[in-house]
């Protein structure tokens, strides 16, 4: 007998949370072959079956990552977040039919989400404060940064969940590249999460970044130099324009600016 689409979104659901222990354990370090790709993908090819009328957007999102899991030796974790972040949306979206609610993308998260290694705590504390905050005007309130004081995860917060929360909540969502964030399979998992929801992805070299290419379709050729005047600004115009801030400060920006280019 044929599974139901909530059987089937039930499995992958467990199935994508063994993975993502045995990620966070080290485990798959030390595979050479990871003998849950396959479970992963048989599973994934019955949900899209079933989900294609009720959720046409998440199914399309879904099988291209599908797609890229076929004669992978292992999961590649930008995939993988992404493939969890569609998961979890799916699993938000039917729990709230079944109880006769309607689900909406737009839950209880900041409106901007900063993607970064907490190694490179001092660029991205300067970015926000510098540029986001006393720069382009923006509201603390409104962003969410895990390596800052006041705008991470409270004290008591299911960090996961609140991390996803604020993914598929934001209106921009900043992807600050450097070696460490590379280096990081946390980040590159994120990274999937982000560009899953895909809304004004915006991607950052950092000072001393070496990297080419961080995923398998993120190529980091296509990032902006954090430290360059004219990317700067084009955001400044972008954001202020985007968030509705009207008052018109240019000189101060462009102070502001030079100062943060110099320190960074």
């Amino acid at each position: 007998m044929q599974k139901t689409k909530s059987e089937v979104l039930k499995e992958t659901s467990a199935l994508i949370e063994k993975i993502r222990a045995e990620i966070n354990a080290g485990k798959c370090n030390e595979c050479i072959f990871c003998n849950k790709v396959a479970e992963l993908h048989d599973l994934l090819v019955q949900l899209i079956v079933l989900i294609k009328d009720d959720y046409p957007i998440e199914c399309e999102r879904l099988q291209k990552r599908t797609n890229r899991l076929v004669g992978c030796v292992k999961i590649n974790p930008y995939d993988f977040g992404a493939i969890q972040e569609l998961i979890s949306l799916l699993v938000k979206r039917e729990n709230g039919a079944a109880v006769g609610q309607s689900y909406s993308v737009q839950v209880s998260g900041k409106r901007i989400f900063i993607s970064h290694s907490s190694k490179d705590k001092q660029y991205i504390t300067k970015f926000v404060n510098q540029i986001l905050c006393l720069g382009i005007g923006l509201s603390p309130d409104d962003i969410f940064c895990t390596s800052i004081e006041d705008l991470g995860i409270k004290n008591g917060k299911d960090i996961r969940s609140h991390i996803h929360d604020n993914i598929s909540s934001a209106e921009y969502s900043f992807l600050m590249i450097s070696d460490n964030y590379k280096a990081s399979e946390i980040c590159i998992n994120e990274m999937g999460a982000v560009w899953a929801y895909d809304a004004n992805v915006r991607l950052y070299m950092l000072p001393g970044a070496t990297v080419d290419k961080i995923g398998w379709l993120c190529d980091a050729r296509q990032a902006q130099s954090l430290s360059n005047p004219i990317a700067l600004d084009q955001l400044y115009k972008e954001m202020r324009s985007h968030f509705g801030i009207t008052t018109d400060h240019f000189e101060h920006w462009s102070r502001i600016r030079e100062e943060f280019v110099k320190s960074v």
